[in-house]
């Protein structure tokens, strides 16, 4: 019976193990990206909190109506890493001034109006963790807030300590669920603008997972989020793919580090390919050499289409391979087959001859950072193709071919991520990339972080369409 236990717990642990998702896209913050963050969070409690009106409350005697914080000056402020949870943010000694409606009833004695006070000493103390929610989506939760004040005036001053009691109990108390209420949704609805699903080429439904993969790790000098990374098409079986090298970072130097695994690129190679991309299609001969030379082998196979027009077409064989070294960097190798065919109108083309080529590029990795998203680019460089074949008359029939090999190969590494994957960053968030650092599985590129007061707009105005 023991051993039995063992087994079931032997197998469940190793299930467990087996499927866990990959990780093919890493995101770091470090503490170099704080100061930045210190002051965007403080822009964001002012924001959310100044000049809004707040729902009537009462505390014993005292009923308080339309509390409006009019003026909020924070003279210090400090975020830092907190160890396996996220972020503690901590404001001291700034100043808040309060308009507000009250009214009081102290034995029967009624008295009402309007006032103003102003908080002075003022201390908060948040922790903030960063949390994944059952979707897989990045979340942000305040489990626990302090606020304390030192000094409280009343404009115009008054001998009613009874009120004075009340304004001094409402911000001791009533500050931190304020900050729960306006302030925690407005984070988590910046945070909903990551694209958990981005799409890579339309065109052809093949999209992006950015779903989590782990709970996000802290230390006390970063913050490190991994992501699914695989490239897919809608409705279509995912492929067995090789496993995900899992991204190293090795500095804290930078605000932020974006790390992508081969396997990104080798699940979009594989969504390309079955979608058709670089599928054959015969085009028009132009070169007289090459029309020579087919005349001359379709004068033995083909007789009686000698007067048939000639064409030629470049199809992938097989899924691009993308390898990341780190001495060569990004490489793509396509495996390609070059045809040669008659083509009279209005029937089928029969080929006259046909061979394969492989072709190897190398691949740069650039991140475009804006208002609107940063996204991935892969701009290409030294493209190489040969002819795969020892039959030398073959080998000079298509000879002439390779120009249109190489035009064709061009199409395609320009079609494959044109218009760049969008990274799983909120709006307004922009990356600027400084870094290129590539491992053997891997690249990571590293950069600096800012928000734009554009960004926080577009979370205001209720842009979310990252959702």
């Amino acid at each position: 019976m023991t051993s039995s236990v063992y087994s079931i717990l032997l197998v469940s642990l190793v299930f467990c193990v087996s499927v866990v998702d990959p990780t093919g896209v890493k995101i770091r913050i470090t503490n170099q990206a704080l100061n930045m963050l210190r002051d965007q969070a403080q822009a964001i409690v002012q924001e959310q909190l100044l000049n809004q009106p707040f729902e009537g409350f009462q505390i014993s005697v005292c009923t308080i109506d339309r509390l409006t914080i009019t003026q909020l000056t924070v003279h210090r402020a400090e975020l830092r890493f907190r160890q396996n949870s996220g972020f503690q943010f901590v404001m001291q000694n700034f100043e808040a001034r309060f308009s507000f409606n009250h009214q009081l009833d102290v034995l029967g004695f009624q008295h009402t109006g309007a006032k103003e006070f102003v908080a002075q000493g003022v201390s908060a103390n948040m922790e903030l963790s960063l949390i994944r929610t059952q979707q897989g989506r990045l979340a942000v939760a305040m489990p626990t807030c302090e606020a304390s004040i030192e000094r409280m005036t009343l404009i115009p001053r008054t001998l009613l300590n009874v009120l004075t009691g009340c304004l001094r109990h409402l911000f001791n108390f009533l500050f931190c669920p304020l900050v729960q209420r306006y302030g925690i949704p407005y984070v988590n609805q910046m945070l909903e603008t990551i694209p958990m699903r981005a799409e890579v080429f339309p065109n052809f439904g093949i999209s992006i997972d950015y779903s989590l993969t782990r709970d996000v790790q802290v230390t006390a000098n970063s913050l490190d989020m991994s992501f699914n990374g695989l490239v897919f098409r809608e409705g279509e079986n995912i492929p067995a793919l090789n496993p995900a090298v899992d991204p190293v970072f090795t500095e804290n130097n930078l605000m932020a580090y974006v790390g992508v695994s081969e396997f990104v690129f080798n699940s979009a190679a594989v969504a390309f390919y079955n979608a058709g991309i670089l599928g054959k299609k015969f085009e028009t001969i132009s070169s007289r050499a090459a029309k020579r030379y087919l005349r001359f082998r379709q004068f033995f196979s083909q007789p009686w289409r000698m007067r048939a027009p000639l064409a030629a077409a470049v199809e992938l064989t097989e899924p691009p391979r993308i390898s990341i070294t780190q001495r060569q960097g990004v490489t793509v190798n396509l495996r390609v087959r070059v045809s040669a065919a008659s083509v009279p109108p209005n029937r089928e083309p029969q080929v006259i001859t046909s061979v394969s080529a492989t072709c190897e590029v190398t691949v740069m990795v650039t991140i475009h950072g804006s208002a609107a998203g940063n996204r991935l680019f892969l701009p290409y460089s030294n493209l190489r193709c040969r002819i795969v074949t020892r039959n030398q008359l073959r080998q000079t029939l298509v000879v002439p071919l390779e120009e249109l090999l190489n035009n064709r190969a061009s199409d395609f590494l320009e079609g494959w991520f044109r218009d760049g994957v969008e990274l799983p960053l909120p709006h307004g968030l922009i990356f600027t990339n400084s870094l290129l650092q590539y491992q053997d599985g891997s690249v990571v590129v590293g950069g600096n972080l800012n928000l734009t007061p554009a960004g926080r707009q577009r979370v205001l105005n209720g842009d979310n369409a990252g959702r």
